[in-house]
């Protein structure tokens, strides 16, 4: 009996496409309402995609938008502050990997690495990190703009990216309040560009 080439099927590295669309999920979680998630469509930019969108139109924040693509691609979701990680973590993976995929690491457990990251990341891409680091690797999502400012500051040191010391000043000096200060933490990370 002769294989026949024609018929063969090729198993798939993954999943290509999501099952549920952002939208549908942040109505589901009443992060936005259907005629906000409308406006948001009818206003999206030329190559934007609909959560920077919304982000753009201050209609969600980047932790919602964050947890909805960890429920879209069925995996977790870590809130993180990307100032704070740690160097010994940050050294294990390389910069140019780092760059290439928009990932950070977040912790170490048991030979297995947590890489952070707000979006999808191809198996082929994680089994690239895998032999790059020697490690077992696991993705977590995290808040849209997140990765962006904590790749900047660990690989790139730009100086002067972490709002939080300014922001608390004004909130000791009560020119702000608190709340104020979360909506401006949420506003500047919404601000970041993902190049990944």
């Amino acid at each position: 009996m002769a294989w026949d080439k024609t018929q063969h099927e090729y198993p798939s590295i993954g999943p290509t496409r999501a099952s549920r669309s952002i939208g549908s999920i942040l109505v589901e979680q009443n992060a936005l309402t259907q005629q906000q998630l409308d406006f948001g469509v009818e206003q999206q930019q030329a190559g934007e995609r609909l959560g920077q969108s919304l982000l753009r139109l201050t209609l969600i924040t980047p932790e919602q938008l964050g947890k909805a693509v960890a429920l879209q691609l069925n995996l977790p979701y870590i809130a993180c502050d990307p100032f704070t990680l740690d160097p010994k973590l940050i050294a294990l993976l390389p910069e140019q990997l780092a760059l290439k995929y928009m990932v950070l690491p977040y912790k170490l457990e048991q030979g297995v690495l947590t890489l952070l990251k707000e979006g999808q990341l191809s198996p082929v891409a994680l089994a690239q990190i895998e032999r790059h680091t020697a490690l077992k690797v696991k993705l977590v999502i995290c808040a849209y703009g997140t990765v962006s400012l904590g790749v900047r500051h660990w690989y790139r040191q730009e100086p002067d990216l972490n709002p939080d010391i300014y922001l608390q000043q004004c909130v000791w000096n009560e020119r702000i309040s608190k709340a104020d200060m979360a909506v401006l933490q949420q506003r500047y990370l919404a601000g970041q560009l993902s190049f990944g």
